[in-house]
């Protein structure tokens, strides 16, 4: 990466490794839907709910995404579409291999309409957890429009523009296609997510955090306002998530635009973050970092443990009945699982130029 990139690759991976936990703590004890019987964190639920409020984990994947984006050499289509492509080749990988899994097990009905679905996340009777990729690829596809955009115009116009338009845009399509649940369920994530994408590439874009850093205040004073900002956001994110900016009326709906404060609360958090974890000794690390590593393959696979094969695997995620330890064992699990899975992933999406 180059040298003015306030985010090291490593400090990134760190970040995903974080992010990656924060999802396993939501999605195992907050969706008691989700549990077969015999499993039950009823304690947990409310408290998990106000700990991912700070940033949801998903926020920083975003985050990072559109960061990491100005540092691209290339921002053409063809250039995108590659990067899709690393992304879609593992996913494709394991769903299908829990799709036979689901099969051989009697637990998942095939169809050739259903397996198009599911390989562009559409559907996630396997892979649910990852509708992100679909938002990954729309994200893709729109960066390489969206970075000429901004080079014609300034900071503030940039702004307003390309955070604002977006999320007016997509509530306008909502209204019209209201009845299709699919589509519906993209505007959805789109609204809520997309606006943190972009504001990584502004914050990327116009140096932010390294302009931050050139203040003149003692570096103490520094990292004592870093702690205050990482504890605050978990109070201001859980009580104010949004900010409503306007109504768009269509046809048959009026709607109540709002913006996911996220573009705040997640560089906030990722600034106070970076800042604090680099008074530790970088080894302290190392497990965080491996995680990171593998983070969107672990996205992938812990999936199994909720799909329509949970009656199966459920138990096995949940055997050390202890919250603590039933988090460490689904880290490692998965970490397993992703590690196997990367030894042909990572052979395949090499042959991506």
């Amino acid at each position: 990466m180059k040298k003015n990139n306030f985010i090291s690759l490593t400090e990134s991976n760190i970040l995903k490794g974080v992010a990656l936990i924060f999802m396993y703590i939501h999605h195992m004890f907050t969706y008691p839907g989700m549990y077969i019987d015999g499993i039950n964190y009823p304690s947990l639920e409310t408290f998990v709910q106000i700990f991912r409020h700070p940033f949801n984990p998903v926020s920083i994947f975003c985050f990072i995404t559109g960061y990491t984006y100005v540092f691209s050499k290339n921002k053409t289509l063809k250039q995108s579409l590659k990067k899709i492509f690393k992304i879609l080749i593992p996913f494709w990988i394991v769903m299908i291999t829990f799709m036979i899994i689901g099969i051989l097990t009697n637990t998942y009905n095939f169809s050739i309409g259903n397996f198009i679905l599911e390989s562009l996340s559409l559907k996630r009777t396997i892979m649910c957890f990852c509708w992100y990729i679909y938002f990954y690829v729309i994200v893709m596809i729109t960066m390489p429009f969206i970075s000429k955009v901004s080079e014609k115009m300034n900071a503030t116009q940039n702004v307003l523009v390309l955070l604002f338009i977006p999320v007016t845009i997509f509530y306008a399509l909502k209204g019209i296609f209201f009845n299709n649940d699919i589509i519906v369920d993209i505007l959805n994530n789109l609204i809520r997510f997309y606006p943190t994408v972009i504001a990584g590439y502004l914050v990327s874009k116009y140096d932010v955090f390294n302009k931050l850093e050139s203040i003149n205040i003692k570096e103490r004073y520094r990292l004592i306002l870093c702690f205050f900002v990482l504890v605050s956001s978990f109070l201001l994110k859980y009580l104010v998530p949004y900010v409503g900016y306007g109504t768009i009326s269509t046809r048959r709906h009026l709607f109540d635009l709002t913006m996911n404060l996220d573009i705040v609360y997640a560089p906030l958090f990722i600034y106070s973050f970076i800042k604090l974890a680099r008074l530790f000794n970088a080894k302290l690390y190392i497990p965080l970092i491996k995680i990171g590593k593998l983070s969107m393959l672990m996205w992938f696979t812990h999936c199994l443990f909720f799909n329509c094969s949970k009656e199966i695997f459920m138990p096995i995620l949940y055997a050390p009945g202890n919250a603590i330890l039933v988090l460490i064992w689904a880290i490692i699990l998965n970490y397993a699982m992703a590690f196997l899975f990367n030894i042909v992933t990572s052979r395949l999406v090499k042959l991506i130029k």
